[in-house]
């Protein structure tokens, strides 16, 4: 008996760590061109919330899950359709319980939401990005993962892009930012907002008000998409200074965007490649470890002169 509880905790401690290899790190982002992550004299984005391996929807606000569907079990075979008629397409709605009944269906588990944010007040958040969701579904086969995926969409369209998209205007990239993608990334379906105009500087009450609600004054971006057996969403606020310029779409496309940067995370977990977890960053304060930084261990941040690099990756100590 004390065997095997042994054995299940080592295995749940095994499945937890591989799942955290799945996310992304401070080091990933480090790599996204236009984003500023550590740099001299601009805010370090910092992991604010962290949730693994859920079998039902999270709320990124109070980190507690979202109820389950009433008569959950004679929803499952029903079409987005059916469910906007049955549940709406308020939130808590369709958009969400929706969400755990398509995965369901789908044989998926939520592997993660994650939210980064940079920090600083509004007056001191001069970040590119203020925020960063990263938010990852995962399937027993690719088959899964496209109708999860197709399934959320349209649900999200006949509610007037609300919930999976986030409210915000489906646009058509540039052919030469699409060719810029990764091979593994499939049916991207890529949005944004139209931010409110800004106050100017004498107009005091308008400023004020964008201070306690800056939200709808702010670019925001949200990418929904297929990685093999993975569904990813990530969504991008841009920094609250209010003289702060439009997000650039380097930020997202080419070789060192985000999306890219994200596909080749998700590819290295897919092939079993990224398996050494170099940033504790789910438990512990932002730590200074980074790729390549060998005079310090990658898991404690600890110095010392006798560490040895990782047998695998050679990168960290």
């Amino acid at each position: 008996m004390r065997v095997f509880l042994l054995r299940t905790a080592l295995t749940r401690l095994l499945r937890r760590r591989a799942i955290e290899n799945s996310q992304l790190r401070r080091s990933d982002l480090a790599k996204v061109t236009g984003l500023n992550v550590g740099q001299p004299g601009f805010p370090r984005h910092n992991l604010m919330r962290s949730f693994n391996d859920k079998t039902r929807p999270v709320t990124m606000s109070r980190g507690v899950d979202k109820p389950r569907a009433p008569n959950f079990s004679s929803l499952v075979d029903r079409t987005p359709a059916d469910l906007i008629g049955i549940l709406g397409s308020h939130d808590g709605g369709a958009n969400f319980l929706g969400e755990e009944i398509y995965w369901v269906r789908n044989r998926g588990v939520l592997l993660g939401k994650h939210k980064w944010e940079a920090e600083g007040g509004y007056d001191e958040d001069v970040a590119t990005l203020s925020e960063i969701w990263d938010i990852r579904w995962s399937f027993r086969t690719r088959e899964g993962a496209i109708r999860f995926h197709e399934e959320m969409l349209e649900t999200a369209k006949m509610s007037g892009n609300n919930g999976y998209i986030d409210q915000l205007d489906i646009v058509r990239p540039k052919s030469a930012e699409l060719a810029s993608l990764d091979d593994c990334i499939e049916d991207l379906t890529f949005c944004k907002n139209t931010p409110k105009k800004r106050p100017g500087p004498n107009n005091e009450r308008g400023r004020a008000m964008m201070a306690m609600c800056p939200q709808p004054y702010l670019q925001q971006y949200c990418a929904v998409f297929v990685i093999g057996t993975m569904v990813i969403k990530l969504y991008a606020i841009e920094g609250y200074n209010p003289i702060q310029g439009k997000l650039k779409s380097s930020v997202y496309f080419g070789p060192d965007g985000l999306l890219n940067i994200t596909a080749r995370v998700m590819k290295e977990w897919l092939d079993g490649e990224r398996i050494e977890y170099c940033e504790d960053i789910s438990s512990a304060p932002p730590s200074e470890v980074m790729w390549g930084d060998l005079s310090r261990c990658a898991k404690c941040g600890s110095s010392r002169g006798d560490l040895k690099k990782c047998s695998r990756c050679s990168k960290v100590s």
